[in-house]
């Protein structure tokens, strides 16, 4: 360089002031990345469909998560990250719980109890059968 500095420091000086600008940010999460993809697939059905408005539903998604990368309100941002995180898991275990019954539905049948509407799993040929709900100990009979 002209003013005797090395490239290296100059490149080490930017990284500095970068660190420094992120330095006590939020950052990134589950829930901002998601918004990422959403705000990703939105934009590409606006390349298929061209009306306009995905692109600006995609470009709200965008500054929404350059948003919350940014600030520095860490406990409000974890709060919606928390709340997010807890709808997902949620989501997840219905779907991995309804392809395990799908996997199962030739050997057993799921019913659900008439009294506190929990999901019991009954074999499959038996006939009729009767049951106990082991959550609320409601006895009843069931074909299956």
């Amino acid at each position: 360089m002209k003013d005797g500095r090395s490239p290296k420091a100059v490149w080490g000086k930017i990284g500095g002031r970068v660190r420094a600008f992120f330095a006590g940010r939020y950052g990134m999460d589950a829930l901002s990345r998601t918004m990422l993809w959403v705000g990703l697939v939105f934009y590409i059905l606006d390349l298929f469909l061209a009306s306009g408005f995905f692109l600006l539903l995609s470009m709200a998604f965008y500054i929404v998560v350059v948003f919350r990368a940014l600030s520095r309100n860490k406990d409000r941002r974890a709060y919606f990250n928390g709340k997010y995180q807890t709808r997902i898991s949620h989501m997840r275990t219905a779907y991995s719980q309804a392809r395990v019954r799908f996997a199962n539905r030739k050997v057993y049948k799921y019913v659900r109890c008439p009294q506190c509407r929990t999901l019991i799993r009954l074999p499959r040929g038996k006939g009729l059968l009767s049951a106990r709900c082991k959550s609320c100990s409601h006895a009843f009979d069931q074909r299956t």
